[in-house]
């Protein structure tokens, strides 16, 4: 089920406060992965996401403050876009996954390997990995919204 405006307006949302055209957007360019300062930014209450994010709900926890406003497993493209926006500011995605995302076959990554800046909090949790770094990339490569590092990057 694709993550559509619908998906972001509920019961108790003004729908006067939704962008409509602009979530969209932003689910679309962002595989129907949201974080919770995104999705309150479009208007989506505390209350809203409680209902959201209720068993058998329309959208699921991905990982903290991270959601996928559809149902099912989320695609390596989908978690991919959850470790970015897990990371926070400032962060890019490295080791296999940044190589799947540039096309570059390997094995399929199980993990989403994210460097950060040394003063970023986040941890390391289920399937990514957080690694802080003094040396973040003076290019970074974009594939969808993902930040990447480059190719030879991604190897070392």
């Amino acid at each position: 089920m694709r993550g559509t405006l619908a998906a972001m307006n509920g019961p108790d949302d003004s729908s006067a406060q939704l962008d409509g055209r602009a979530a969209r957007r932003l689910l679309e360019r962002q595989r129907d992965v949201v974080s919770r300062t995104q999705a309150i930014s479009f208007g989506v209450t505390k209350g809203g996401l409680a209902h959201r994010l209720r068993a058998g709900g329309p959208w699921q926890q991905i990982l903290p403050r991270t959601y996928l406003t559809t149902t099912g497993e989320p695609s390596p493209e989908q978690r991919e876009m959850a470790a970015a926006l897990y990371a926070g500011e400032g962060n890019v995605v490295t080791g296999a996954a940044a190589l799947r995302r540039l096309s570059i076959r390997g094995p399929e990554p199980t993990r989403v390997d994210v460097l950060v800046p040394p003063g970023c909090s986040r941890s390391s949790r289920d399937f990514v990995v957080i690694h802080r770094t003094r040396r973040m990339p003076e290019t970074i490569y974009f594939k969808g919204a993902v930040p990447l590092v480059s190719p030879a990057r991604a190897v070392l």
